[in-house]
This record gives structure tokens, sequence and C-alpha cells, in this order.
């Protein structure tokens, strides 16, 4: 669990303003959340607080199909 969290934190260090610490609190669920929504959680995180000019990801939703 420690190297999944040190991974993302490194991949979002470069974002963050100079002299910034951050401090991360695993919770239980972290043990079975995949890296990928980890990533997306510390990164919704950091913008709220501000502290990440990384846009918020957009999601591709297509229009179903409708029925005819």
């Amino acid at each position: 669990m420690a190297r999944r969290l040190r991974h993302i934190c490194a991949q979002v260090s470069a974002d963050l303003p100079a002299n910034t610490d951050v401090v991360l609190r695993a919770n239980p669920s972290v043990a079975t959340a995949d890296s990928a929504d980890l990533l997306r959680q510390l990164r919704s995180g950091l913008r709220k607080l501000g502290l990440s000019s990384d846009p918020a990801p957009t999601r591709d939703r297509t229009p179903a199909a409708s029925a005819t």
C-alpha cells in the first residue's frame, strides 16, 4: 500500500507549488482501491485545495443510441 501511494505522489509532485508539503492518511479502503482511482482521488483533492493546476479529467460521454 505504501509503495503505491509513493508512486502516485511522485506523479503529482511536479504539479504542486514549490515548498508545499502534503500529508496523506490512508484509510483501509486504500488496500482494495486500484492505483488509477487513488490517483484520481488525490488529484481531485489537490484541485479542491487549490494546490494543483492539473485540469479535471473530462469524461467522454457518448449518448446512447435510441432504439427505433
